[in-house]
C-alpha cells in the first residue's frame, strides 16, 4: 500500500536534538518531470543518501552512516526532518519524500507530502507522526515542487537525531573567493598538459577574426549537467564558453553539450556523430569520461576510439581531454591521460586542483571544502561546476600564451590501446541501410519512456534512443532477428527500475552471448555492452528473444553500433 498525506506540525513544539545537514543552501530548481509536473528531485537510494550525510557533515562511522541506507535504519536514527527556502519568487513549495518499496519499488514505499512557505522559515516534519508502509525498504527521493517551470530557491534540509544520538554540527564555511591568489593557485594545478597547441591556434584565430566557431562538449552526466542549477547555464561547459568568449573577445560561438548521465565512452563514440556534429563539425571537442569509465569492458579502446574519432573529424579540430573526480578522490587519469600524451593533446584534472584542497582547513589556507565542491557523491555543485570551468579557461590562456606549434601533431596509424572502433555508426529503427536485415518479430512497439537529457543552453529534455524496438506485455514470443556484414559490434538496450521489464537473451550466430537484465541499474539508463570485436568483417546474425519466464514482460532495444 502506498501511504500518502499532508503532513502538519504538531500543536505542542517539541524539543530537536543534535541536527545534520542533508542540504545547506542548495540550490535547486523547477523543472519539467516527465509525469507533467514541475519539480527538482534528489535521489536518494544506491547509496547515495548515506554519501551526502558523509560529504556535508564529514561523518566516517559507518554505525551511523549504514543506517542512511534502509528506510528501517533511517527512522531510527532521525526523529524529524527540517526544511527552509530561501532566495525564491515562490510563496509555496510543496515537498514530497517517497521510500522505495520492496515489493513494487515505486508504489509500495511511504509517501508522505507537506506544504513549506518559502520565507526562510523552518517546517517540521516530525517521523513518529507519520503514517509508515510495512514494506518500506530504503530511502527513495526528494521532490520539491514548485509552481511554475523555471522558477529557483535555495534550500535548507536538516535532519534532527533520535535521542541518543549525538552528531557533530557542521562547520560554518565562508564563500569561494573566487578572486584571490590562492584560487588563481588552485586552479593553475589542474593544468596537466598544453599538448600540441596548433588546432586551438587555428581556431582561437578564427574566432578573433569575427567568424563563427562551434565548441563541442561530450560526456556523462557532469556534462550534461548534473549538480548545476539552473542546469543549462549554471554548468561548467556553459560557463567555459562564456570565458572563451570573453578570452577571444568574440561572440559568435556555436555551443554543442552532448553529456548523458551514467554513461561511457563505449555510448559515446556511438553516439557521437549524432550528438557532436549537430551543429556541423566543431572546431573545438572536450571529451569527458574520466569517472564513467570503471566498467569499460574494452579497458580504454572505446575511449582512444573516441578521441581517434574526433581527432580525424577534420586537420583542425582541437580536442581536449577533462578529468574529473568523484567525492572519494576517484577517476581514471592514470589510464586515460597517456592516451593524451600519445596524442599530444591539451589536458586538465580537476582532481589535481582540488582534491589537494579537501584535507586542509580554512585556516590552512583551504580554498574550497569537499561538501561545497560537491553536490552530491558524484557531481559538482554550483561552486563546482564554476571551478572546472575556470580550470578549462585557464587551459584555454597558457596554450594562448604558449610558442605556437608551427602544424598539428598528425595522428599515428599505430595505437596507444586500441583503434577498433573509431569508425563505429549508430543503427536503429530510423537506420536507413540497405545491407542489414531486420526482422523485429514480436518486439514491434516503440518505448516513449526513455532517459533523456539536455542539449545545449535548452533547459528541456531530449529523450535518447527513440527510434527503437520494444517487446511488450502481450507481444508473443518471436525473436528479433538482424543480419549484418561487420567486424564488431555493440548492442544499445534499456535499463529500467520496472517490475514490468525482464531479462532478454542475446545469441550471436547461434552461440547464446550474454543476459540483458534492465533492472539490474535500477533507473531509466542507456546500457551498452560489447557483443562482437574483431578485425575480420563476417556475416553475423544477432537474435534477441525473452528469456523463459519473462516472456509477458518489457524489453527495449534502443539501437546498435556497428564497425563495418
Amino acid at each position: 500500500m502506498r501511504h500518502m498525506g499532508e503532513v502538519h506540525a504538531p500543536e505542542n513544539p517539541r524539543e530537536k536534538g543534535s541536527r545534520i545537514y542533508f542540504m545547506n543552501q542548495a540550490e535547486i530548481e523547477g523543472r519539467l518531470c516527465p509525469d507533467g509536473s514541475v519539480a527538482d528531485l534528489i535521489f536518494l537510494d544506491m547509496n547515495r543518501l548515506r554519501e551526502k550525510i558523509h560529504i556535508m557533515n564529514d561523518i566516517d562511522d559507518m554505525n551511523i552512516l549504514s543506517l542512511f541506507d534502509s528506510a528501517e535504519g533511517f527512522r531510527r536514527i532521525v526523529a524529524a526532518i527540517g526544511i527552509s527556502f530561501e532566495e525564491t519568487a515562490a510563496e509555496q513549495i510543496e515537498v514530497q519524500l517517497q521510500f522505495y518499496g520492496k515489493k513494487n519499488r515505486y508504489e509500495s514505499g511511504t509517501h508522505l507530502t507537506w506544504q513549506c512557505p518559502a520565507d526562510g522559515s523552518e517546517t517540521m516534519l516530525w517521523l513518529e507522526d507519520a503514517d509508515w508502509s510495512e514494506d518500506d525498504d530504503v530511502p527513495g527521493q526528494f521532490q520539491f515542487h514548485f509552481p511554475q517551470e523555471g522558477m529557483q530557491a535555495k534550500v535548507t534540509v536538516v535532519f534532527y537525531a533520535r535521542e541518543g544520538y549525538a552528531l557533530p554540527e557542521q562547520e560554518l564555511e565562508a564563500p569561494v573567493a573566487y578572486e584571490s591568489d590562492r584560487y588563481r593557485d588552485m586552479i593553475a594545478a589542474s593544468f596537466m598538459s598544453g599538448g600540441n597547441n596548433a588546432r586551438f591556434r587555428k581556431a582561437a584565430e578564427k574566432a578573433q577574426r569575427g567568424e563563427e566557431i562551434t565548441a563541442a562538449f561530450i560526456g556523462g552526466s557532469i556534462t550534461q549537467g548534473a549538480g548545476a542549477r539552473p542546469g543549462n547555464t549554471a554548468c561548467y561547459s556553459y560557463r567555459t564558453v562564456q570565458g572563451l568568449e570573453q578570452l577571444l573577445k568574440t561572440d559568435r560561438i556555436r555551443y554543442v553539450r552532448a553529456g548523458l548521465g551514467g554513461t561511457p565512452s563505449e555510448l559515446g563514440m556511438i553516439r557521437f556523430d549524432r550528438d557532436v556534429l549537430r551543429k556541423g563539425c566543431p572546431d573545438l571537442v572536450v571529451i569527458e569520461f574520466a569517472v564513467n569509465d570503471s566498467d569499460d569492458e574494452t579497458q580504454g579502446r572505446c575511449y582512444e576510439s573516441l578521441v581517434r574519432k574526433a581527432l580525424e573529424l577534420s586537420p583542425d579540430t582541437a580536442v581536449v581531454l577533462l578529468f574529473c573526480v568523484f567525492s572519494d578522490d576517484w577517476n581514471l587519469q592514470e589510464r586515460l591521460a597517456p592516451v593524451g600524451a600519445y596524442y599530444q593533446l591539451p589536458m586538465v584534472s580537476i582532481r589535481n586542483a582540488v582534491c589537494p584542497q579537501f584535507s586542509l582547513t580554512q585556516e590552512a589556507g583551504r580554498v574550497i571544502s569537499r561538501r561545497r565542491y560537491f553536490y552530491d557523491t558524484f557531481h559538482p555543485s554550483n561552486d563546482g561546476h564554476h571551478v572546472m570551468a575556470d580550470c578549462l579557461d585557464y587551459l584555454f590562456e597558457k596554450m594562448l600564451q604558449a610558442e605556437p606549434d608551427r602544424q598539428p601533431f598528425p595522428v599515428p596509424q599505430k595505437t596507444l590501446l586500441g583503434r577498433t572502433f573509431e569508425d563505429i555508426t549508430l543503427f536503429d529503427r530510423d537506420s536507413e541501410e540497405n545491407r542489414i536485415f531486420v526482422s523485429a518479430g514480436s518486439f514491434t512497439e516503440t518505448d516513449k519512456d526513455l532517459q533523456a537529457a539536455e542539449y545545449d543552453a535548452d533547459p528541456h529534455c531530449t529523450p535518447q534512443f527513440p527510434y527503437n524496438w520494444m517487446h511488450d506485455t502481450d507481444a508473443g514470443t518471436d525473436p528479433f532477428v538482424m543480419t549484418l556484414t561487420c567486424r564488431s559490434l555493440f548492442l544499445i538496450y534499456k535499463d529500467s527500475g520496472k517490475e514490468e521489464y525482464g531479462t532478454a537473451e542475446i545469441l550471436l550466430d547461434g552461440h547464446r552471448k550474454m543476459a540483458a537484465d534492465p533492472k539490474c541499474v535500477g533507473w531509466t539508463h542507456c546500457h551498452a555492452c560489447l557483443l562482437l570485436e574483431s578485425d575480420e568483417r563476417r556475416e553475423h546474425e544477432v537474435r534477441i528473444r525473452m528469456a523463459p519466464g519473462c516472456e509477458k514482460m518489457k524489453f527495449t532495444i534502443l539501437g546498435f553500433g556497428i564497425c563495418e
